[in-house]
């Protein structure tokens, strides 16, 4: 339902691939994007980009950045006071809202800004977390607590993502056998279609582009650390993304 909102990117290619994708499907629905700051990788001093966008009159920040720059971006975000009323929607997880991130900032001395993270809603896109809700995936979350004195995997897509890329060999192997040549193997794993721990995976035909399952995820306290919440789910999103137009009502009224 957000109509305006004010972007940032790391100036990485990450930052260009997770954000400008995302300014262009949000404009195209109807969306203003009030201002877009590039910031090169390294900044600490978020200060002045925080003062334009609380001036802007926009209704969120959405955007990217990573690692030690996410860090300084939300200790400046809830030093400026913008945590009051602007909410932080990432366009990509990994480096900006994973768990580390999280336990970085509680124990640099900003729990309060991570609760008001967690009150407000952090959310971003994600392929695997661990409450997806689906046979294989539970499956797997109760064997891996099994062996991890009954932890759950921590709060990125790595765990599940790696078993899902591990399954896609298996699949393979099981189609031609061991003795496959790696032309055969290749052919064989463009060709596997299955369900995992992720959800479903399989390749666009004529590339080795996956067609996979998206989850639109929120940040959520899990014991002494931080942990993804499913809020929604995207089923077989095609590699160009969803069309917008199909959505686009909903947007625009």
């Amino acid at each position: 339902g957000l109509k305006k909102v004010y972007t940032i990117r790391q100036g990485t290619t990450g930052g260009d691939n997770y954000v400008l994708p995302f300014e262009t499907c949000f404009k195209a629905m109807g969306g203003e994007i009030l201002g877009s700051e590039y910031v090169q990788m390294g900044t600490n001093d978020w200060s002045s980009y925080l003062t334009k966008i609380i001036n802007s009159g926009a209704e969120a920040i959405a955007g990217w950045t990573s690692s030690a720059d996410a860090i300084a971006f939300y200790k400046a975000w809830y030093d400026s006071g913008a945590y009051e009323n602007i909410p932080i929607i990432g366009t990509m997880h990994g480096g900006f809202s994973d768990f580390y991130i999280m336990m970085a900032l509680k124990n640099g001395g900003y729990e309060a800004a991570v609760d008001a993270l967690m009150e407000k809603g952090l959310y971003a896109p994600i392929n695997w977390c661990y409450s997806i809700d689906s046979p294989e995936n539970q499956a797997y979350i109760e064997s891996y607590k099994a062996d991890h004195d009954g932890s759950v995997p921590g709060g990125n897509n790595l765990a599940g993502s790696c078993y899902q890329a591990l399954m896609l060999m298996v699949t393979a192997l099981d189609a031609v056998g061991a003795d496959a040549t790696p032309e055969e193997l290749r052919a064989a794993m463009l060709a596997a279609d299955f369900e995992s721990t992720e959800g479903h995976t399989a390749f666009e035909e004529g590339t080795c582009v996956a067609i996979k399952d998206v989850y639109v995820v929120k940040d959520i306290p899990l014991g002494p650390s931080y942990n993804y919440e499913v809020v929604k789910t995207y089923s077989d999103v095609m590699p160009e993304g969803y069309n917008y137009n199909v959505f686009s009502d909903a947007y625009t009224g």
